[in-house]
């Protein structure tokens, strides 16, 4: 089963390499969790983020000094975001957004890496 906020999905986006925005709606979905966590399908093809209960070191806390009004959770981890580039052969110049869909049935969000928009670097 597939849940949207208010006609709107959920959505992260990366700019230009440095910053992962997380939308305030994909948190919502995830009932606004204190820890988030990211998975890979094994098949390359999407990316999923899920609530944690707690810190390990496969998590990363959502706190409020890190929420953009605008953009929602920042997440400023640039080996991670590297990484997250790397996997979804995004490359590292460009602003790339992805649209994702809770699944309620892993209480997850996925992001198909199929399905992303990019924008020119120059152009932010």
């Amino acid at each position: 089963m597939s849940v949207y906020i208010k006609g709107h999905r959920p959505g992260i986006r990366i700019s230009k390499g440095r910053v992962m925005s997380v939308s305030m709606k994909t948190l919502r979905v995830l009932g606004c969790p204190k820890f988030i966590q990211f998975w890979y399908s094994p098949k390359g093809n999407a990316l999923f983020i899920g609530a944690a209960d707690e810190q390990t070191s496969l998590s990363f806390p959502v706190k409020e000094r890190y929420y953009n009004s605008k953009s929602g959770f920042q997440l400023q981890n640039g080996s991670f975001i590297r990484a997250v580039q790397d996997f979804a052969e995004w490359g590292r110049c460009a602003t790339c957004a992805v649209d994702g869909e809770y699944l309620d049935a892993i209480g997850m969000v996925a992001f198909p890496l199929n399905d992303t928009r990019m924008e020119d670097y120059d152009n932010e």
